[in-house]
């Protein structure tokens, strides 16, 4: 039987996946989606266990956060769909675990920069799928 945690998951996978495409080809998130994942993961988890949903909310700030200040210190390199998206990965990987779910993108993240820079010496990167494969992984190790 599948329970709400479940079906939040199902729907920031299928989200997550489609955002991550189109964000790898055109380097913009689009947002209806976001909101449309975001929302529905949210009500899925209040559902399951609101005990729970509110460190789910703490993590989802907590990486806001982070985020947020992220893109103040490099002056707007980060984008704003890349601040929004951290919302909906704290949330989906909760309170602590987003801090592990973010340390292993950006490693990720830091090993593909650093291999495509050696070949292409491109600098631009789309940070949304390392969000993403670093809160599935979270998701699976826990």
């Amino acid at each position: 039987m599948m329970t709400f945690y479940t079906a939040g998951i199902i729907v920031f996978i299928i989200t997550s996946v489609f955002i991550s495409l189109y964000d790898m080809r055109t380097m913009h998130i689009p947002l209806w989606l976001l909101y449309a994942g975001l929302l529905l993961s949210a009500v899925f988890f209040a559902i399951d266990d609101f005990g729970t949903f509110l460190w789910r909310c703490c993590g989802a700030v907590s990486l806001f956060v982070i985020f947020f200040l992220t893109k103040i210190l490099t002056r707007g390199k980060l984008g704003l769909g890349d601040l929004q998206y951290s919302i909906y990965c704290g949330l989906v990987s909760s309170f602590p675990s987003c801090f592990y779910s973010l340390l292993i993108s950006c490693l990720i993240c830091t090993l593909f920069l650093s291999l495509r820079y050696l070949i292409t010496k491109k600098k631009k990167i789309y940070f949304t799928p390392f969000m993403f494969v670093g809160s599935i992984f979270m998701l699976f190790l826990l």
